[in-house]
């Protein structure tokens, strides 16, 4: 009796697509098969497999070979291309840690507005005075750019301070929820007025974790895509004569006006030091 021959050979595309079904299904039932993965050597080896068991009567059409050996070739095309790829993100890790290792030492522009989430919350936020302040004024700004409170600041010392707004108003009225800019308008000891804004601040440090890198400024560790803007640091020099002199790496400083001091005492309380 002849041994019955399966008239209609399976290609190695064939199988490939049921492999691709069979993962696609898998996936969905939660249950991955690790070796369900055709590299080019399970690949190569089907094609041989097919090649020794052909049908001798019907033996493979030329141009599915052809096309077989070309999905081969593209296979390891494709190999050799994510490897590059790999060694590239590499790269440009490596990079991406030399540009934060850069940061160090320089000014950090965050966002210069806080959120205030509901009617009655308080906000809790920080300051950066490059010098020590004899006075001043912390100016609160809605998001028109209207001042809505005017709060005395006086004997702030150098570096980043924490403060509190308790949500109200000049007239004592609760803020609606929003987003709210702050800066703060001061006298130094020599008598020159100087303006700080709410997310400007030095770079402390540099930690990676898992390959992303992170900057510590006010006392947090953030993103590097959280920065706006990195500055140079303006360098301050308080002279005992009253003059004013500031220098930068560009030599490039806006001076704020001579506005007068608030001395509104009420609300000194408000926004305290912590």
């Amino acid at each position: 009796m002849a041994t019955s021959v399966n008239s209609t050979p399976q290609f190695t595309t064939d199988i490939w697509a049921a492999n691709e079904a069979k993962q696609k299904a898998d996936s969905v039932s939660g249950g991955v098969n690790p070796n369900s993965q055709l590299d080019k050597d399970a690949f190569l080896k089907l094609l041989l497999v097919e090649l020794q068991h052909q049908d001798p009567t019907e033996p493979m059409d030329s141009a599915k070979m052809l096309e077989q050996t070309s999905q081969l070739a593209t296979v390891e095309m494709q190999e050799k291309t994510n490897q590059v790829m790999t060694q590239l993100s590499q790269q440009m890790q490596a990079s991406a840690s030399l540009n934060a290792m850069s940061a160090l030492g320089k000014m950090a522009n965050l966002t210069n507005s806080v959120a205030k989430d509901t009617t009655s919350s308080e906000v809790n936020f920080s300051l950066y005075f490059p010098v020590d302040a004899k006075g001043g004024t912390i100016e609160i700004y809605d998001s028109l750019g209207n001042v809505i409170r005017n709060v005395s600041i006086s004997d702030v010392k150098s570096g980043v301070n924490q403060f509190k707004w308790d949500g109200k108003n000049n007239n004592g009225e609760p803020t609606l929820p929003g987003e709210y800019l702050i800066k703060a308008k001061y006298i130094d000891a020599s008598g020159a007025n100087r303006e700080t804004v709410l997310g400007q601040y030095p770079v402390e440090a540099v930690k990676f974790d898992k390959g992303v890198a992170y900057i510590k400024v006010a006392g947090e560790y953030v993103t590097m895509d959280s920065v706006r803007e990195f500055t140079e640091p303006v360098v301050y020099s308080v002279n005992s004569d009253n003059s004013n002199s500031s220098t930068s790496k560009d030599d490039v400083v806006d001076e704020t006006t001579k506005d007068e001091v608030a001395k509104d005492e009420s609300n000194k309380d408000e926004v305290s030091s912590s």
